[in-house]
């Protein structure tokens, strides 16, 4: 919630995975910025699909948020996966957060 407040403005646009903690979407509510989701699908081992969101518009996107472990499914990250997203982060100019919810177990 706190990053979102630091970060985001009214009409600033987030990304939030599908499935995801809830939180990411409170956040961005609060505080008026427009919320679009990216699926996580099973028959892609919930990862992102890194092509398909680079054929998005995301001239208007903020901030993403990413969570490894993910949470809910446990899906550890892939550097290639993390490597593609800091690339979209830099050509668009938005703030790629992990969630790092478990990284104390």
């Amino acid at each position: 919630m706190h990053i979102s407040m630091a970060f985001l403005n009214e009409g600033d646009e987030v990304l939030i995975p599908n499935p995801g903690y809830p939180t990411y979407s409170s956040g961005a509510k609060l505080v008026g910025a427009t919320i679009s989701t990216y699926d996580l699908l099973e028959e892609n081992g919930w990862r992102i699909d890194v092509k398909a969101l680079s054929q998005r518009d995301l001239s208007r996107v903020k901030l993403m948020w990413v969570n490894y472990p993910h949470m809910p499914t446990g899906t550890s990250a892939f550097l290639e996966d993390l490597t593609a997203l800091v690339s979209l982060a830099k050509k668009y100019q938005f703030l790629l957060v992990n969630d790092n919810p478990y990284s104390l177990i």
